[in-house]
C-alpha cells in the first residue's frame, strides 16, 4: 500500500512539475497560472495535432499533414523554451500568433475542401484573453476576426477558394463574437477579483503586522516591569522585609530589587515635629 501511495505522489509531483514548468506551488499565482494555462494547452494541443496529422496523412490531405506536423513542434519548441525561461509572457504571445496562423490556414483550407475544421477557431478568443489579458487579447482576436472576414470577403473572388455559404459566415461571426465577449467578461471579473483578493492580503499582512508588533511591545513592558505580589513578612520594628530566602532587606533595597520604582528621601510632619521641634510647622519641609 505505501508504495503505491508513493507511486501516486510521484505522479502527481511528475504531472505538477510538467504543467508548472518546475516552479514551486507557492510561486506567484498570476504567473503560476499564466503557465499551467499555457502548458495545458501545449498537452492538449500536442494530443490533437497529433492525431490530426495522422487522420490527415491516412486521407491524403498532405498539406494539412504538414501544418499540423509544423505546428507540433513549433509548439514543442515554446515548451522548452517555457520550462528554460519561465518567460511567460513571451511564450504566450508566440502560442498566440502560431494558434493564429494555424486558425486562419484551416480557415481558408475549409473553404477550398468544404469542411468544417475551421470551427476551431473558437477556442482562439478564449486562449488570447486568458493569456495575454483583456487588453492584448482583445486586439489579437479582433485582429483574426478581422482577417477572417476579409477572407470570407475574398472567396468570392479568388479562384482557388471555394465560397462559403453567407449563412455559415454570418453564423460564425455571431458565434465568435459572442465567446469572445464572454471570454473579456470573465476574464475582466477574474482579474478584479484577483486584484480585490490582493488588496484584502495585503491589509491582512498589515494588521497581523501590526499586531505582532503590539505583541512584541506588550512583552518587552512584561519583561521590564516587575510587579510585587503576594503577603510581604515585614518587620512591626524596624519595617524590613524578609525574602522567599529568609533574608531581611530594607524596604527601600527591596522594591528597588523587585520593580522599577526608585526613592527620595523626606520627612513627614510628625517626624519633622519629633525631630525639630523649633521648627515651625509652616515652614517648608525638607525633601
Amino acid at each position: 500500500m505505501s508504495d503505491r501511495v508513493k507511486e501516486t505522489g510521484g505522479f502527481k509531483e511528475l504531472t505538477w512539475d510538467i504543467i508548472s514548468s518546475g516552479l514551486p506551488a507557492d510561486h506567484d499565482i498570476e504567473v503560476l497560472r499564466k503557465i499551467v494555462l499555457t502548458n495545458m494547452m501545449f498537452v492538449v494541443a500536442f494530443f490533437v495535432l497529433s492525431v490530426f496529422c495522422v487522420v490527415a496523412y491516412s486521407e491524403t490531405y498532405y498539406l494539412l499533414c504538414i501544418v499540423d506536423a509544423a505546428l507540433f513542434l513549433f509548439l514543442i519548441g515554446i515548451f522548452f523554451y517555457l520550462r528554460k525561461t519561465k518567460d511567460h509572457q513571451s511564450s504566450s504571445l508566440l502560442c498566440i500568433i502560431a494558434l493564429g496562423g494555424f486558425c486562419l490556414f484551416c480557415v481558408v483550407y475549409a473553404g477550398i475542401h468544404n469542411t468544417t475544421i475551421y470551427i476551431w477557431a473558437f477556442v482562439y478568443p478564449l486562449l488570447a484573453l486568458f493569456l495575454l489579458g483583456t487588453v492584448r487579447g482583445s486586439f489579437y482576436t479582433l485582429l483574426f476576426l478581422g482577417i477572417v472576414c476579409m477572407i470570407f470577403i475574398a472567396d468570392r473572388y479568388v479562384a482557388f477558394l471555394i465560397p462559403n455559404p453567407i449563412e455559415n459566415e454570418i453564423r460564425f461571426g455571431a458565434v465568435y463574437i459572442t465567446i469572445y465577449l464572454i471570454a473579456f467578461v470573465m476574464e475582466k471579473v477574474r482579474r478584479a477579483t484577483q486584484d480585490q483578493l490582493n488588496s484584502l492580503t495585503s491589509k491582512l499582512a498589515g494588521t497581523i503586522s501590526e499586531k505582532e508588533d503590539l505583541i512584541q511591545e506588550l512583552q518587552n513592558t512584561i519583561d521590564e516591569v516587575t510587579v510585587l505580589r503576594g503577603i510581604l513578612p515585614i518587620c512591626s520594628q524596624c519595617k524590613k522585609i524578609r525574602d522567599d530566602k529568609g533574608y531581611w532587606h530594607q524596604v527601600e533595597a527591596y522594591v528597588r530589587t523587585h520593580s522599577e520604582a526608585d526613592f527620595t528621601h523626606g520627612l513627614c510632619p510628625d517626624c519633622m515635629r519629633e525631630l525639630y521641634p523649633d521648627m515651625k510647622t509652616s515652614d517648608k519641609i525638607p525633601e
